[in-house]
């Protein structure tokens, strides 16, 4: 008996339903925390120090705003929907093709990746100054237990 696509996404795992709400909480953050920083290049609505700027090459927070926005909001949000429909996109299967999983588990993984390297930088150029550095690199390890969990890889096939 073969199962259909449907029945195959009925039989996801908890912890896959669970990656998915922390990657939607991740995007939430980054198009929040990036908007903020877009619109405020202060970084004063974040409550962040104004003397941080002095320790950087910036003069605004308007560049690290919308990285920000796009990688860790808008880049989660379309993992999560590439995760959760199963998303073909054939120039990321061929990139990938000797991963056994889907490629937004990869590109899910590279995040997190990413996410604890911005998150070690900020800590060497600032040291520990603001309570998100901290939500960060929590929220990117936290993502990365939930994807390499057996049962989620089981979860999400290649394609």
């Amino acid at each position: 008996m073969e199962i259909s696509y449907i029945d195959k996404k009925a039989l996801r795992p908890a912890p896959f339903y669970v990656l998915l709400l922390v990657q939607l909480t991740l995007a939430v953050g980054g198009i929040q925390g990036g908007w903020r920083l877009i619109s405020d290049p202060t970084g004063r609505s974040l409550g962040i120090p104004s003397e941080i700027l002095t320790s950087l090459p910036l003069t605004s927070f308007e560049m690290p705003g919308t990285f920000i926005l796009v990688m860790f909001g808008l880049v989660p949000l379309f993992l999560g929907i590439a995760l959760w429909v199963r998303l073909p996109w054939p120039l990321a299967e061929r990139t990938l093709e000797g991963c056994p999983y889907h490629w937004a588990w990869a590109a899910s993984v590279g995040l997190c990746t990413l996410l604890l390297f911005w998150t070690g930088i900020l800590f060497c150029l600032l040291g520990y100054r603001i309570y998100y550095q901290l939500i960060d690199g929590l929220m990117a390890l936290v993502l990365l237990n939930l994807l390499l969990l057996p049962s989620v890889r089981q979860a999400v096939p290649h394609s």
